[in-house]
């Protein structure tokens, strides 16, 4: 579930009543909260504010309705307002919103509809009511550069997860992740994503990471071929940082040198930690066989898994 509000106060506010049952993102402006409805094919309902600096929660629903995307024009869309303003609701009921919500007394009647609209009918003695799974648009390319197609990367907890074909995780890499998760593990903050990037000669190259990566406090560089990132990011940050990791790699003469670039992004479970390196320890590097980077997303709470492979130029544009 997407909540957007620049206040952070009515964030925490609804973060604090539905994380019980809901897992959620949080955006504090319509442009980033459209950023993560492109990106991001997981978030099944959208509570979002109508007084909004920029792209306001009039503007984000019509892009919503209007999308190209039959998975966004579906998507159960509730409108936060200050005050009962007619002319707002009449505007919104016009856009397609599914529901006209007062903060603060209408928030007991958004709450029975969640539940109403989401709730699995299960076991009293079962796990929390969750948002109802749906079935996500894939893009299907060709095998070569710049298609995305599934990947083989496990879901953490799924199902039981091999050990790394090189052995026990190392204790420096086990104690560095322990350290990171805690510190980017704040409440009702984004949770944390594990980033590895393989390429060649990194041990040559810690000060150039460090310098251009944010959070280098968390980065973590395991032998000569491998560095590690942890970092509280949303879908769309997480991809544009995994895109700087290895473009901060390859270095300016990627292409004239022939860089080949895995990076690897994984969500991090708040309650299990420790099967976002487990999961990534048990995947082996798959880099492109041309010059270039392969960018792999596991399984986890932004839906399913996959992978992309794209020529450096491609990748330059991506993040520009």
């Amino acid at each position: 579930m997407l909540v957007v509000d620049d206040s952070r106060f009515v964030r925490v506010s609804l973060v604090r009543s539905l994380s019980a049952a809901y897992a959620i993102q949080q955006a504090e402006s319509g442009e980033r909260a459209w950023e993560l409805l492109l990106l991001d094919p997981s978030i099944e309902a959208v509570l979002s504010d109508l007084s909004m600096p920029g792209v306001d929660g009039f503007e984000l629903l019509r892009r919503v309705r209007e999308s190209v995307l039959p998975r966004l024009r579906a998507l159960p869309f509730a409108v936060l307002s200050g005050a009962d303003d007619p002319a707002q609701r009449g505007r919104a009921v016009e856009l397609g919103a599914d529901r006209f919500v007062v903060k603060g007394p209408g928030f007991e009647a958004l709450f029975a509809w969640l539940a109403d609209r989401f709730t699995h009918t299960a076991d009293p003695a079962g796990p929390a009511p969750s948002m109802t799974p749906i079935v996500h648009d894939r893009m299907a390319g060709s095998g070569g550069p710049m298609s995305i197609m599934p990947s083989a990367i496990p879901r953490p907890g799924a199902a039981p997860i091999a050990a790394p074909m090189h052995g026990r995780v190392p204790d420096p890499l086990q104690r560095w992740f322990a350290s990171a998760v805690g510190r980017h593990a704040a409440p009702c903050e984004v949770p944390p994503v594990l980033v590895r990037l393989h390429a060649s000669g990194l041990d040559d190259l810690p000060a150039r990471l460090r310098r251009g990566v944010r959070s280098a406090d968390a980065l973590h560089v395991d032998g000569s071929d491998t560095a590690w990132l942890c970092v509280n990011a949303s879908a769309a940050l997480a991809l544009r940082l995994a895109l700087r990791f290895g473009l901060l790699a390859a270095g300016r003469q990627a292409p004239a040198a022939g860089a080949r670039i895995e990076v690897c992004i994984q969500t991090v479970d708040p309650a299990l930690p420790d099967d976002a390196l487990a999961t990534l320890q048990a995947s082996a590097p798959q880099r492109p066989d041309f010059a270039g980077l392969s960018l792999r997303c596991g399984a986890g709470r932004w839906g399913s898994a996959w992978e992309c492979q794209l020529p450096w130029a491609a990748a330059r544009l991506l993040i520009a």
